[in-house]
């Protein structure tokens, strides 16, 4: 299925929907396609299955989701879903770019039967998340992101909130799935990346830019009995202000239980103003 350049409107509950029978075929746009949801409280497009089998060999590529009326507050407004999946890429996608803001803009919630695994997400710009960005927590293996963009604000309007991470990684058994590029930006929340129980995992490069920290020992990176690898780490004028809502033992780093971060190669860009 191809969609041309232009605006497709509807109003469904359930979003669009890409099931466990479409198993090798390709939903395919050109970034121009845009995908505009009017429902209240609903997804967008859900890729995969919530119960039985799952979705695999499923090609998605190219498309805009975003929404058309507010969904402030209303928890499954997640933009992009994704239930139990397998063997499938997904890539070009620009997700809330622009539109009202979704409560996230890509959700793999707990209940899908068996997770997503050996798939791969490129070239994703996922925005605006009321909660989070990306928010990944159900469990699977040899998973790829690469270039993956996540932004709450943008440099017109500047920082704005959050209440969870940007980037929630809360599964186990994510242990051999890797990041490539990740990029944060323009987000002020507890931290920009989250992980726990995932060991193993690593980061090819990590760029966090204009950060501000919100909450007790909040922190650009947060780790909850994970290990964690990233190669090449750039943090860019993160703030760490208590007028801001920056509280107890902030820091680059932090997390509870048994944890560890290997960073091979760290640049920090620090301004005067940025601790205060």
């Amino acid at each position: 299925i191809e969609f041309e350049p232009g605006l497709f409107e509807f109003s469904r509950p359930a979003g669009l929907v890409i099931p466990e029978s479409w198993e090798g075929r390709t939903l395919r746009g050109t970034k121009q396609s845009v995908l505009r949801q009017f429902a209240v409280d609903a997804p967008i497009l859900t890729v995969g299955d919530f119960g039985g089998g799952g979705a695999s060999n499923i090609n998605i590529d190219g498309l805009h989701l975003q929404y058309g009326t507010s969904q402030s507050g209303l928890a499954s407004a997640n933009a992009l879903m994704l239930g139990s999946m397998a063997w499938s890429k997904l890539s070009n996608l620009r997700i809330c770019v622009e539109g009202e803001r979704p409560y996230r803009a890509i959700y793999a919630p707990s209940s899908s039967t068996f997770g997503i695994f050996s798939n791969s997400f490129e070239d994703i710009q996922a925005w605006q998340g009321q909660v989070s960005c990306v928010a990944i927590a159900k469990g699977g293996t040899g998973n790829r992101w690469e270039n993956l963009h996540m932004s709450v604000g943008n440099a017109t309007t500047g920082v704005a909130s959050c209440t969870g991470p940007v980037l929630d990684y809360t599964t186990p058994s994510q242990d051999d799935s890797t990041f490539g590029q990740v990029n944060i930006e323009w987000a002020k929340s507890p931290s920009a990346v989250y992980f726990e129980l995932a060991r193993g995992l690593v980061i090819d490069s990590l760029h966090i830019e204009y950060w501000t920290a919100n909450g007790w020992a909040a922190a650009p990176i947060f780790l909850s009995l994970s290990h964690v690898q990233i190669n090449s780490l750039m943090l860019r004028s993160p703030q760490f202000i208590a007028a801001e809502g920056a509280a107890g033992p902030v820091g680059f780093f932090n997390g509870y239980g048994q944890r560890s971060v290997n960073v091979k190669n760290m640049v920090i860009h620090l301004e005067k103003h940025n601790v205060l």
